[in-house]
């Protein structure tokens, strides 16, 4: 009750759309609410200066480490990760601090080779062999 607020809520704006794939639910001083629908079997990169929360809403696939399916969130605390989408497509819910929907904060690698040497950087726990 007493961190309760009874005056009217301040009028928030209808959804908008950012990209093809992610739509701004609500905007505002304590934090950015986006719906994000992901394509099938693409491949993305969530780079943010600040905590976000996604809630996977449908479909399945990973985000950073972490296999994830329908009622699963993630936290990512001022980071990147990857999120490679599953063959039946993905939506997550993404709450970061607001006021303002990150521009920069989804890319689409969808079309970059994973395998090519020169775009993967080893993670700490590979072992590298180099030729002498």
């Amino acid at each position: 009750m007493a961190a309760s607020d009874a005056w009217p809520p301040p009028t928030q704006l209808p959804p908008r759309r950012l990209t093809d794939g992610r739509t701004v639910l609500v905007a505002s001083s304590p934090f950015v609410l986006e719906r994000i629908d992901l394509q099938a079997n693409s491949h993305w990169e969530l780079d943010t200066d600040r905590e976000a929360w996604l809630l996977v809403i449908d479909g399945k696939g990973r985000i950073g480490r972490a296999n994830v399916t329908v009622g699963e969130a993630i936290f990512i605390e001022a980071d990147s990760a990857g999120i490679d989408i599953g063959p039946s497509g993905m939506s997550i819910l993404l709450a970061y601090p607001g006021p303002d929907p990150i521009a920069s904060l989804l890319q689409d690698c969808t079309g970059l080779t994973k395998n090519s040497t020169a775009a993967q950087a080893p993670t700490s726990s590979e072992i590298i062999e180099v030729p002498t």
